[in-house]
């Protein structure tokens, strides 16, 4: 069974939860942002609300490539923490 670590945030350091006002002012590429952000869906907020999973379940890289397979896997959203220090972040989205 993996071990899974939990992790703390740095009391010392400053969350940057998004983008402010004038941060992107003077980049060439400040005219692509859009600010305006569709709301969360549902299933991703369980997902989160249900905290980490075990890492068995979440694909690895390796296994990247199925993906492609028919059909939805057991863990298509959710997030697991790993021994290392990694996080793996799984998240079934719709692309219109």
């Amino acid at each position: 069974m993996t071990e899974v670590r939990q992790l703390r945030p740095d009391p010392a350091r400053r969350p940057h939860l998004g983008m402010h006002a004038g941060e992107l002012d003077g980049n060439w590429y400040a005219k692509y942002w859009n600010p305006v952000m569709a709301p969360m869906p549902e299933h991703i907020k369980e997902a989160i609300g249900l905290g980490p999973r075990p890492p068995p379940l979440c694909l690895s890289p390796d296994s990247a490539a199925t993906l492609s397979g028919t059909g939805y896997g057991e863990f298509e959203n959710g997030y697991s923490l790993f021994g290392d220090g990694t996080m793996h972040i799984a998240t079934l989205t719709h692309m219109p």
